[in-house]
């Protein structure tokens, strides 16, 4: 079964708590279906600790439920901020850097700092193009894939590249091998 490490949950957390307002972050979290992922919730989280991945998805589905719509459009904007908020910390050379061939590798290779499943593959299509392939995690969820896009898409514009447009060409949850994203962006 899948892992994923605290940070990535917490990162969730965090910004459940900026954006509830007034409301207990407790009462949002007793809205999770699966008691487990309750129970989890009851004690202290680590950033370093490993823990399930169904309960990261579960937590990114309810996100998207109260924040957004629940058609998981939500879930790509979340992406979206957590590139922002991975690339505020110890990452923050590879926007500082910019979009090399060589930073963007490096950076898809974070993946390894969040998950214990999977691999991450960057393919150069020559010009203004690269693939993001995702390879060897079965669970995958469409929900994390949409989060992922959102990721992408914002690492790409904080490096400085203009233009830049994401979208998942190949899903797991479709029945694909694999999932993958295609970029393409106008000048890095």
């Amino acid at each position: 079964m899948a892992q994923v490490k605290g940070i990535a949950i917490l990162g969730l957390v965090k910004f459940v708590k900026k954006n509830l307002k007034d409301k207990d972050i407790n009462d949002f979290l007793r809205l999770l279906e699966d008691e487990d992922d309750r129970a989890l919730f009851q004690r202290r989280l680590l950033p370093t600790e490993w823990y399930p991945y169904k309960t990261f998805v579960n937590l990114l589905t309810l996100i998207d439920k109260y924040f957004g719509k629940g058609d998981m459009s939500f879930a790509r904007e979340q992406g979206r901020l957590n590139a922002e908020a991975d690339l505020a910390g110890v990452y923050r050379a590879f926007v500082k850097v910019g979009p090399t061939k060589f930073f963007v590798k490096r950076a898809m290779n974070m993946w390894k700092s969040y998950y214990d499943t999977g691999n991450v593959d960057l393919i150069d299509l020559g010009g203004n193009k690269l693939q993001v392939k995702f390879s060897d995690f079965p669970e995958m969820k469409k929900i994390h894939c949409k989060n992922v896009e959102g990721w992408i898409e914002r690492f790409f514009e904080l490096c400085g590249a203009k233009g830049v447009k994401v979208s998942e060409s190949k899903c797991r949850s479709k029945g694909d091998p694999f999932c993958q994203f295609d970029v393409v962006f106008e000048s890095l």
